[in-house]
């Protein structure tokens, strides 16, 4: 084998040692174990602003016990979605660590610009944390790192699809419910008119002012 050949194949081993030792997620024992975001907990948080990988961002707010959308009317948000989603951030810890090192960031999808979310919270006192959750190398699994902090830790608690920025992900998309056979007339209203609908005698529904 040529000289330049074994260099070469030295090289690559090298890499790889090094790629296993960056990303390898360590065992708990190696990790503090403490909370990713220590002081934090669910009556304590008042707004949420979950940005995905497409930048397309979503905000919720509290407006007293309930949740709302405030660039949606203060449209209604299923509190118990929101809830259920902060005890699972609140749960988060650094038991798992990945890596210490900037440089891995990106690859693990959890660097300021680079992510699959980037969860901003809000508190009563004023507070703020932002979280990046990044990339699943196995299923239920998660690599997060907080904002600010080199060390990025491997979690089953939470993932990326737990923290959509899609609105219907987090309300009732049934915004009114009645039975067919209670309503007897209905009215829509739109830029081409009103239009009123009634159902008659036998079942049927006719269109006003229509023959």
């Amino acid at each position: 084998m040529k000289r330049i050949h074994v260099i070469l194949a030295g090289v690559l081993v090298v890499q790889i040692a090094l790629g296993a030792f960056v990303y390898w997620p360590r065992s708990r024992a190696q990790g503090a174990g403490e909370p990713a975001l220590p002081g934090l907990s669910v009556d304590s948080v008042v707004s949420l602003t979950i940005t995905d990988d497409t930048g397309k961002s979503i905000v919720l707010r509290k407006a007293g016990d309930a949740w709302v959308l405030p660039e949606a009317d203060d449209y209604p948000v299923l509190s118990d979605s929101v809830n259920s989603m902060l005890e699972k951030l609140i749960g988060l810890d650094t038991g798992r660590l990945v890596t210490r090192t900037e440089a891995s960031h990106k690859p693990l999808k959890v660097a300021d610009d680079e992510f699959m979310r980037k969860i901003e919270v809000g508190t009563v006192d004023g507070q703020s944390y932002v979280l990046f959750l990044g990339t699943s190398p196995s299923y239920g699994a998660a690599h997060l790192r907080v904002a600010g902090q080199d060390e990025a830790y491997l979690t089953s608690k939470l993932s990326a699809w737990d923290v959509s920025t899609a609105a219907s992900s987090w309300v009732d998309t049934a915004y009114l419910s009645r039975s067919s056979d209670s309503l007897t007339k209905v009215t829509l209203d739109n830029a081409n008119g009103s239009f009123v609908f009634t159902k008659d005698p036998d079942g049927n529904w006719v269109l006003a002012g229509v023959d």
